[in-house]
């Protein structure tokens, strides 16, 4: 049974280490959200988001045949290797391959991030300093949704 839903404010980092780590990450999550679980709800809406997304790429693609959309085809194809991440984890939880589908995941977008110009441990570093201040609506499953009108575009 999911918890009810409250607010948290995140710990921060060391004010003295700008870098974020797979492991500082993990920690900030588990401190914030508590142990993910996967819950019929949880799978339920990103079913929901994906197949959404998706639908909207048809349409892209069916009205817009000629609009070359790099940044989407590479978008659609880390959703391909996030496919196999799901079905590898699936199986077996604690299979080590799931690193190595995270990998594809990040080589797939790293495209996406060239065309911008930007870094991927820059963008996450400023991204994880926005998300320790912040507050969060905490759903009980581990995970959950910042609470604010901060933009849509800044995730």
């Amino acid at each position: 049974m999911t918890a009810e839903p409250h607010a948290v404010t995140a710990a921060g980092a060391a004010e003295d280490d700008p870098h974020e780590t797979s492991a500082s990450i993990a920690a900030w999550q588990n401190e914030t959200f508590g142990p993910a679980t996967t819950t019929w709800e949880r799978i339920d809406r990103s079913d929901g988001l994906m197949r959404g997304a998706m639908w909207l790429a048809r349409c892209t693609a069916i009205y817009a045949p000629d609009v070359q959309r790099p940044n989407l085809s590479r978008a659609i194809r880390a959703a391909e290797e996030l496919a196999e991440l799901i079905q590898t984890l699936v199986a077996d939880d604690n299979d080590p391959a799931a690193c190595v589908e995270v990998a594809d995941i990040e080589i797939v977008l790293a495209g996406i991030l060239a065309r911008h110009g930007k870094e991927r441990a820059e963008l996450v570093r400023a991204k994880m300093a926005k998300n320790r201040a912040r507050r969060w609506h905490v759903t009980g499953d581990g995970h959950g949704q910042h609470i604010g009108d901060e933009e849509r575009s800044d995730g």
